[in-house]
């Protein structure tokens, strides 16, 4: 795959993948095994691990993952203890 400086690419493999962010790519290297992506200054990351972002990551700024299961994520779940203003 090819980048060019510029391009925005998403982590979808190895130790950066937890950051779930959208990076600019510095440069690739001459062999094409490697890119340089802004990330707390230049980190080489392998092509492999990288593919381009999608227009509507570009936009919210981070990895949207296909599989994301909203319904168990306890961040959307109403407390118990919740009341409501009717409810008195």
């Amino acid at each position: 795959m090819s980048f060019k400086a510029g391009d925005r690419v998403v982590v979808v493999e190895g130790k950066l993948k937890k950051y779930n962010a959208v990076y600019p790519v510095l440069r690739q290297d001459n062999s094409g095994s490697h890119l340089a992506i802004r990330l707390f200054g230049e980190f080489l990351v392998p092509c492999f691990c990288v593919r381009h972002a999608t227009p509507e990551e570009i936009a919210v700024g981070h990895r949207i993952d296909a599989n994301t299961d909203y319904v168990t994520d306890i961040r959307n779940h109403i407390s118990p203890m919740t009341i409501v203003q009717g409810d008195l």
